[in-house]
Order: C-alpha cells, then sequence, then structure tokens
C-alpha cells in the first residue's frame, strides 16, 4: 500500500487503469466516461452518445522507515485529465518513451 495518495481523484478506483515506469516515477492512467449533452430546442439534453476522458497522475514514490517498517510514500506532482475520446476507444497499452 503507497502511503500519502489521499488526495488522488476518487474515480482512480476503475476497473481499468494502466500503470508505467516514467523516469522513476509511477504514472497511472485511467478514464470516467461521461455523457455528451447539446442544447436541442434551446434545452440541454443528454445525448446517449458518451465520450471518455483519459486522465493521468504522475507520482513521486519514497521509501521511510515507519513505526510498522519499511513504507512506501508517494506524492502526486500531478493529476489531471489528458485526453477526451469517443467511447469505443480502449486503451492497450501504456509505454513510456
Amino acid at each position: 500500500m503507497v502511503k500519502g495518495l489521499e488526495g488522488l481523484k476518487r474515480d482512480i478506483f476503475y476497473r481499468t487503469i494502466h500503470l508505467a515506469n516514467y523516469g522513476g516515477k509511477l504514472v497511472i492512467l485511467w478514464h470516467n466516461v461521461q455523457p455528451l449533452e447539446f442544447p436541442v430546442a434551446r434545452k440541454t439534453r443528454k445525448h446517449l452518445c458518451k465520450i471518455k476522458r483519459i486522465w493521468c497522475a504522475v507520482i513521486s514514490l519514497e521509501k521511510r522507515i515507519g513505526s510498522s517498517g519499511l513504507e512506501i510514500w508517494g506524492e502526486i506532482e500531478r493529476s489531471n485529465a489528458v485526453l477526451t475520446v469517443p467511447y469505443s476507444y480502449k486503451i492497450l497499452n501504456c509505454v513510456t518513451l
């Protein structure tokens, strides 16, 4: 269990997340689904079409000695939406360069 990540958005707890090593930091990618909203006859309606918003968090990790022994602590460097795609799109792999 990584400590110190309480501030990470709660919607990260989806079935599908992807992890990667980014220069010694942990990168987490996940998505949330949102309905498309558009005006129809001067009213805003929710269309049946949905979009996915891809989110990314970059976390620096640190080992610490705590009361229960060795602990892993994380600090969220940034966490934000990075891409909006159609609902049918899927993240297949998470690769860093």
